[in-house]
């Protein structure tokens, strides 16, 4: 990718605005946070299933044992009907079934009695199977002790994660700030006629910061220039599917990885490029890329086309820091993976 940045260095023509790096902020260890979670997660899920299947059997076993009891008091209650009805009957039941062989009426009576004898057996076993679905239960009962400190604990990784992030971005934005404080300093010093970290050198001309012939009008130059070029090109979102817009074309050179966002604390401050900084201007950072270079970043199916104009992002393992504006077009936010595409007029 290297080979390919330095064929753009060719094409950008504010490429020696460029100050130099700013001191990278400390590397973010590796991301053992996700993994962490990741765990939690799946440990989590194998808790609530078992909860979940525990909760299921029991309410099984008491939807069985009331069938079961349902079942017998029916047939009690029919045998208890045919009782009354040979009570009531009298001797005329008994007459009328003298006529039946006895062998019948012995059948019919043993299956009776098996039918109960079946009844109560299977209302039994559903009492006991409820009753090995409430000792499970409570076994899990630790189960849930557990989940709800692996919830805890999944909280609390996610905090810590949220910190780490805002840390990182913390770190960033006071790198940059460093960064710009020194160009501030050296352009400062180059105002009143002081090499870098020297002095004045004797009889040598160092003028006043009030001189007018001192001033130069390098922010407000390049921000009219920025902004000119903002009104010719079409800067900003490209609609999904659509081609680049008129006169640009790709070069071939592309720049893949981690990108973030910076806006608030920037504003009106001026960037690398000498233009003042806005977080709804379509523009982006990069430690590497000539300032002037034009970037079509996609995210997904959205694109979006920005000028590197300043320097950054001031964290390991990000290549670009977008503009407020950008990354909103992009649909994104925090720390999000992005692929770009250097283009260029003709």
């Amino acid at each position: 990718m290297r080979r390919a940045l330095a064929s753009v260095a060719a094409l950008a023509s504010l490429a020696a605005m460029a100050p130099a790096a700013a001191d990278a902020a400390p590397a973010t260890p590796p991301d053992v946070a996700r993994e962490r979670r990741s765990a939690l997660l799946v440990k989590a899920a194998e808790l609530t299933d078992r909860l979940e299947d525990a909760q299921a059997g029991v309410v099984a076993a008491q939807l069985r044992r009331a069938k079961a009891k349902g079942d017998l008091a029916q047939l009690q209650n029919r045998m208890k009907a045919r009782a009354v009805s040979a009570y009531m009957n009298g001797t005329g039941a008994t007459v009328a079934a003298l006529g039946a062989p006895r062998a019948y009426l012995e059948v019919a009576a043993a299956k009776e009695r098996r039918l109960v004898t079946g009844y109560k057996a299977a209302a039994t076993q559903a009492g006991a199977q409820q009753r090995r679905a409430e000792l499970v239960r409570g076994d899990l009962r630790q189960a849930t002790v557990q989940l709800a400190a692996i919830q805890a604990e999944l909280d609390a990784v996610i905090a810590a994660d949220d910190a780490r992030r805002a840390e990182d971005q913390r770190r960033a934005d006071e790198a940059r700030r460093a960064a710009l404080a020194r160009q501030a300093a050296a352009r400062g010093r180059a105002r009143v006629g002081l090499p870098p970290g020297g002095t004045a050198s004797p009889g040598g001309y160092a003028p006043s910061p009030l001189d007018p012939n001192a001033l130069v009008l390098r922010h407000k130059v390049a921000t009219e220039r920025q902004l000119a070029l903002m009104r010719r090109i079409s800067f900003g979102p490209i609609a999904p599917g659509a081609p680049l817009p008129n006169g640009l074309r790709p070069t071939g050179a592309r720049v893949d990885g981690l990108a973030s966002w910076y806006g608030p604390g920037f504003n009106g401050r001026p960037t690398a490029g000498g233009a003042i900084y806005d977080q709804e201007g379509w523009t982006v950072a990069s430690k590497e890329l000539p300032l002037g270079t034009w970037l079509v970043v996609r995210r997904g199916d959205l694109r979006v086309l920005l000028l590197v104009n300043d320097r950054g992002p001031y964290v390991e393992g990000r290549v670009l820091d977008l503009s407020a504006a950008a990354a909103r077009a992009l649909g994104a936010g925090g720390v999000f993976p992005v692929s770009a595409e250097v283009v260029t007029a003709g």
